[in-house]
């Protein structure tokens, strides 16, 4: 089948979203799919180049300016018109059999979705469709709406983004097995980890000591540092922790317009020498980060705008890398953590109870393993792109024959 991947959220971004879309394409293509993707240009890159089997083009330019003036939305709206013309143009001199957004845009997908002149198939995150829900915007829901009843179908990332849909477009069926509403064309799929770069063991002290970390009980997040994530909460939490683990360290991968406030926050608690916020890392120094630390934390909240985590590849990959992960039980969460099995679960800002669910695992070293190589068995048996993508295809197949009909 030949199919047209959409996104302004691919590879090299950092992200979920990003790394989502990769996998998806890698795994369409190593089943015999012609792929090819559209998506954002990026300084440095080629317009067009191979990857893993499929092809990238980078004709979406950046949208110029912010809607939130007159003139920004003016802007922004003649940059929306020129991109879905230019897609448009594409899908014809193209032809593929399928149109595949891997993110959402509400000012491109939902006005093509019944001009392409063939299946069209989304993917949706929780954090967007949240918005759409509660948003003052004129429009926002309905365009969102528009996508989900236009589409072919819809993948979402959990079963939490799966049941915003439902409320989104008034439907009030139940799940089946596979995740599926009967009256709307729509399932969750989940989120994926590769199975082969699952690490069975890790000598965590050479790997500290490679690092040059000290050799004392290592907390770790990775994420966007935005209000959302919560690491504020994790901050907060350090000095119950240290109570009990005088030598703990709390170790922050990632960057975001949050970082100058949780460093002051840190340095105004006191907290400079069991801190290090380490700022965007390469993917090589983040698995290192993985396999140094001893407990991954991110205790997402919500927020104002009704985004929230839709997954979290992130508890994947920890316990990828031997790590039992600490969640909250919002959003996705639930999906990639299930409480006292591959991890714990504790409510969204609440520092006692998440300084509980971490100590109650740095003092089980024995059971966090274990928690560990049980959510390493539920990426090999269920949360791997290969399983994935297979449930993908089917939909993807069904959707072209339907189209076909």
């Amino acid at each position: 089948m030949k199919i047209l991947f959409l996104s302004t959220d691919f590879k090299p971004r950092p992200g979920g979203i990003a790394e989502l879309s990769y996998h998806v394409c890698a795994e369409l293509a190593a089943r015999g799919h012609e792929i090819e993707v559209l998506t954002l240009q990026t300084e440095g890159l080629p317009d067009a180049a191979p990857m893993n089997g499929f092809t990238v083009r980078r004709p979406i330019t950046p949208c110029p300016s912010s809607m939130r003036t007159p003139v920004g939305a003016m802007r922004a709206m003649r940059w929306a018109a020129r991109t879905r013309r230019m897609i448009l143009r594409h899908v014809r001199d193209a032809s593929p059999d399928l149109v595949f957004a891997g993110n959402y845009h509400e000012y491109l997908w939902p006005r093509i979705v019944r001009r392409v002149g063939r299946p069209f198939v989304a993917f949706l995150h929780g954090e967007e469709v949240g918005y759409a829900l509660i948003t003052w915007v004129p429009g926002r829901r309905g365009r969102m709406r528009r996508l989900v009843r236009g589409a072919a179908w819809t993948f979402c990332n959990s079963s939490y983004t799966l049941s915003l849909i439902e409320r989104l477009c008034d439907v009030g069926g139940e799940s089946s097995g596979a995740r599926a509403t009967s009256s709307l064309r729509a399932s969750a799929v989940g989120c994926g980890f590769p199975v082969e770069q699952i690490v069975a063991e890790s000598d965590r002290r050479s790997v500290r000591a490679a690092l040059g970390w000290p050799d004392v009980p290592t907390v770790l997040t990775v994420c966007r540092l935005v209000p959302r994530k919560g690491v504020d909460t994790t901050l907060r939490a350090l000095p119950l922790i240290l109570r009990r683990r005088p030598e703990a360290r709390y170790v922050v991968v990632g960057d975001g317009p949050q970082a100058g406030a949780l460093k002051s926050l840190a340095c105004e608690m006191g907290l400079d020498r069991h801190v290090a916020f380490l700022g965007y890392v390469d993917e090589a120094l983040k698995r290192q980060a993985y396999l140094a630390a001893d407990v991954f934390v991110m205790p997402s909240r919500s927020n104002e705008y009704g985004q929230v985590e839709g997954f979290g590849i992130t508890f994947l990959e920890a316990n990828a890398h031997g790590l039992a992960a600490v969640g909250t039980n919002v959003g996705g969460i639930p999906d990639a953590v299930e409480h006292g099995v591959n991890g714990l679960l504790a409510p969204p800002d609440d520092p006692p109870a998440l300084a509980e669910a971490i100590l109650r695992l740095l003092d089980d070293p024995a059971g966090s393993r274990r928690m560990a190589e049980a959510g390493q068995l539920r990426i090999r048996e269920r949360f791997n792109w290969r399983s994935i993508v297979e449930e993908m295809e089917r939909r993807l197949i069904e959707a072209r024959e339907r189209w076909r009909g």
